[in-house]
């Protein structure tokens, strides 16, 4: 007859080499994982697309289109362009550093009474300028290397293809997968599971919106305003801050 202690320690076996299992197929559950977290992501809005009377499967390529162009529009436009404020960003390092040392610590020491002094910023700027110049030749080497592996070859592109294919049938089959996994609970604890699983999908959809729209707003609000008075990288500082 099965104790409670043994029960205990029967799960915790079970948890044990449930933990192993996902530590050892990491590499390969990986990309189906970051699919299904876009798929729940992007649920939502297929939804409501069947809802204004789309069929399912034209809903669900209307929004795979819609984010492949996405996709390709920040790796043609803003990786670039994102390049070309940081190249600006460090070049006016020298001129900020220096108006810091020469006009700002002086009108806070007389000020306040302080004694600021800067440290040795040449030095700073000389090694971002020179790691900055050389970022080129470095993701040559870093892809050089990457190309002799042929493993991390067929990791990369096994990656690359396997994440859309499986988002793409994960949002198309979401409403049915949800459905067998509510088929499969026990009815004794189904009404609680649904309630708290509703719940949490409601705070859980509500917070990552939430903290989209702050990150968006925030950015597009220090890029805007610092662009206005006269930062020519202030999309930069509105990114980094956004994020």
């Amino acid at each position: 007859m099965t104790t409670p202690f043994d029960l205990r320690w029967q799960m915790l076996a079970l948890l044990v080499v449930f933990g192993a299992l996902l530590y050892f197929l990491a590499p390969v559950l990986t990309p189906f994982a970051v699919a299904a977290m876009f798929a729940y992501l992007f649920d939502p809005l297929a939804t409501r697309l069947v809802r204004l009377g789309v069929g399912r499967n034209l809903a669900v390529c209307i929004v795979f289109f819609v984010l492949v162009l996405l996709l390709i529009a920040i790796l043609i436009l803003l990786v670039p362009y994102l390049s070309r404020q940081v190249a600006t960003f460090i070049g006016q390092l020298p001129t900020w550093f220096a108006w810091a040392q020469n006009n700002a610590v002086p009108w806070l020491n007389q000020r306040f009474d302080l004694s600021i002094e800067m440290p040795d910023t040449q030095s700073l700027v000389a090694v971002l300028q020179d790691h900055w110049k050389e970022a080129s030749g470095f993701a040559t080497i870093v892809v050089a290397g990457v190309s002799k592996s042929g493993l991390a070859i067929v990791s990369w592109i096994a990656s690359v293809f396997v994440i859309p294919v499986a988002f793409f049938y994960l949002l198309r089959d979401w409403p049915e997968l949800i459905d067998r996994i509510h088929e499969l609970l026990p009815r004794s604890i189904e009404p609680v599971v649904t309630r708290l699983a509703r719940e949490a999908d409601e705070t859980l959809g509500a917070f990552v919106r939430g903290q989209l729209l702050v990150m968006i707003a925030l950015g597009a609000i220090y890029a805007i305003g610092l662009s206005v008075v006269g930062i020519n990288v202030g999309p930069l500082i509105g990114l980094i801050a956004g994020l």
